[in-house]
């Protein structure tokens, strides 16, 4: 959240009135209706002119905001993001609050404002939330507050498969054993074959049959013979085949997939087997580049001895999917592929079939069309699954995002979510995997951000006279060598899985066997300075290019591979000035920082009713 050059100042003011406005939604048990609640610490009226008019703030408020923010887990460098936990006191001497027992405040809007109390207007939003509870105590109500994290703490999706049907009809005629299907049925044999029938109306309704043969000629579906038809359909009888495989409806109530930027080797959803459609994304994709039936690439190349087109175009040679039986026809409006029936010897159980895939395609409010950088893929999961809307989003703060590392902004990145996952799970592997980190700011907008090296220019300065406390932590050894895995392969084959041309390719074959493909960056001379230097664990990333892989490493190791400082610090200084990742300066004579030294704000407690600050930082 920016504030404005005015509310900057107004807050470095140690001396000037404060006032703190706390406004809250509460749903009253009693009369199931959500009423708006109005406490301040000095009390407060706003004016005629003021948008809330003539609005009385109760003078209840003890402790306006205590807030702790955080980039990463508390006391380390690097992970998951997590979300931000503060409370809100109110005074309750007399009893008068008691009535919050009738009233539900979990997962309801808060929000907490500072000012003069010289106009509504005035006052300026320092916390915008939601509740979790109430604590009680004999004087006092305490108000669980937090981010708006939980906005995202969902599925991110909830469309699924109820069971493809392959056909509606009305029966021509039936026994105690078979069903003749409408005549405009299937001409291809046995191609209802170990599907489900079921009547929907008519004679016979409200029963489900397996099919264990049919006739293209007759038309004639002959039912397993241990489970007969109770009640013999009829031409009343109408009648919807289910599109299952080997006799069971594997896709009923299984999650769709979806599939964000760029992947390699996924294993796609197969939805009709009959006629070899796969689906990779419930939506629009940018393309489908290339399909494999156990692990061999559909198509030829033009000098006859390669199995995939990396290694034959990477050669100067062409690959070319003919039309036809043996290549497949994408459906990119509908994230859908159908490869063709020789491929895999006309059955899908003979290969296993992945694909490389440029995801998701749909239209948010900030892109149109295929992503694949990771302020993009964000934007587009919380906005198309997640639930935000633009006005959620700090825009600048992604701006900055874009170009604040190589890796982020130029690589290429992808994920794959074949049947359902947590939102926060899926953006947690996303962001963590370059450093970088997510969280909601004061206004409730959604931010990110990447630990890097402090700015030259520090956002404030804290000497002897400011420094309440301060205490060193320790952040370990630097590193010798930082790893980062690349090129994810969703698939890793072992060799029942794989063609034989691939078996006899050996440089391939020992791809697709491995996950990821790993790029070291190192720095020898750290072990002149440091003996016990290690290795870093390696990070795995969704980078698709090993050469950013590189790059991320290098980063990461110049990052890590040197000694550094973790610092927490009480300062005297007014709250809710500084932001998670803002650089500051301490100035003191301890711990070498006579000269002062520029850090990080990694974590950032707030207390309004103490005027103190507690942070740790990092540089």
């Amino acid at each position: 959240m920016a504030l404005t050059t005015a509310q900057i100042k107004y807050l470095r003011d140690a001396y000037a009135p404060r006032n703190y406005l706390v406004e809250f939604d509460a749903y009253n048990l009693v009369t199931s209706s959500v009423e708006s609640l109005y406490y301040s610490t000095d009390g407060f009226t706003s004016n005629p002119s003021d948008t809330p008019s003539n609005r009385h703030f109760d003078s209840r408020v003890k402790s306006a905001l205590s807030m702790s923010r955080n980039m990463y887990s508390p006391g380390k460098i690097g992970g998951r993001s997590v979300p931000s936990f503060g409370t809100i006191k109110l005074t309750n001497t007399d009893g008068a609050l008691d009535f919050l027992q009738s009233y539900s405040l979990n997962g309801r809007d808060i929000k907490v404002k500072v000012g003069d109390g010289t106009s509504y207007n005035s006052f300026f939003n320092i916390f915008v939330g939601t509740m979790d509870q109430i604590e009680w105590s004999s004087t006092e109500v305490l108000i669980k507050i937090r981010d708006y994290q939980h906005k995202l703490d969902k599925d991110i999706e909830i469309d699924n498969y109820t069971g493809t049907i392959e056909v509606t009809g009305t029966a021509q005629a039936a026994s105690t054993s078979s069903i003749t299907l409408a005549s405009s049925s299937s001409g291809t044999p046995s191609y209802y074959k170990y599907m489900d029938i079921e009547i929907t109306s008519g004679t016979g309704y409200d029963q489900k049959r397996k099919i264990t043969a049919y006739d293209s000629g007759t038309k004639v579906a002959t039912i397993k013979s241990t489970t007969p038809w109770v009640t013999v359909p009829d031409t009343t009888s109408v009648y919807k085949i289910y599109n299952n495989s080997n006799g069971e409806d594997r896709l009923k109530d299984k999650i769709k997939p979806l599939c964000y930027g760029e992947v390699a080797h996924i294993e796609p959803i197969e939805i009709d087997p009959n006629n070899r459609v796969f689906q990779v994304h419930n939506g629009a994709i940018g393309d489908v580049t290339a399909v494999y039936a156990g692990g061999s690439q559909i198509g030829s190349c033009s000098s006859g001895s390669y199995t995939n087109a990396f290694d034959c175009e990477s050669d100067g040679y062409t690959w070319s999917v003919p039309a036809g039986v043996s290549g497949f026809t994408k459906d990119l409006a509908n994230g859908k592929f159908t490869i063709g029936s020789s491929v895999g010897g006309g059955s899908s159980a003979d290969y296993v079939i992945t694909a490389d895939v440029k995801g998701s395609a749909e239209t948010d409010s900030f892109n149109s069309g295929y992503v694949s950088h990771l302020g993009d893929l964000i934007k587009r999961i919380v906005l198309t699954k997640g639930g935000l809307i633009a006005t959620d989003i700090d825009a600048s703060s992604f701006t900055e995002f874009d170009t604040a590392t190589t890796t982020i902004q130029y690589g290429d990145l992808g994920y794959y979510v074949p049947e359902g996952e947590n939102i926060l799970n899926v953006l947690d592997e996303l962001v963590s995997s370059l450093g970088a980190f997510y969280t909601f700011d004061r206004a409730g907008k959604l931010v990110v951000g990447v630990l890097t090296e402090p700015s030259v220019t520090a956002k404030e300065t804290f000497t002897d006279i400011e420094l309440i406390s301060i205490s060193r932590r320790s952040v370990g050894i630097p590193s010798v060598s930082q790893t980062v895995g690349t090129r994810k392969q969703w698939k890793v084959f072992s060799e029942g899985d794989m063609a034989g041309a691939v078996l006899s390719d050996e440089p391939y074959r020992n791809r697709l066997e491995n996950e990821f493909v790993d790029e070291s960056y190192e720095d020898l001379t750290v072990k002149t300075k440091h003996l016990l230097a290690e290795e870093a664990e390696k990070v795995d990333t969704y980078l698709t290019c090993n050469c950013l892989g590189y790059e991320e490493a290098k980063r990461k190791q110049t990052l890590y591979g040197v000694e550094r400082d973790l610092f927490k610090i009480k300062v005297k200084t007014q709250p809710f000035m500084l932001e998670l990742n803002d650089t500051i300066q301490i100035k003191l004579d301890r711990y070498g920082l006579d000269n002062g030294k520029n850090m990080r704000i990694v974590s950032l407690n707030e207390d309004a009713l103490k005027n103190e600050v507690t942070m740790e930082v990092w540089g």
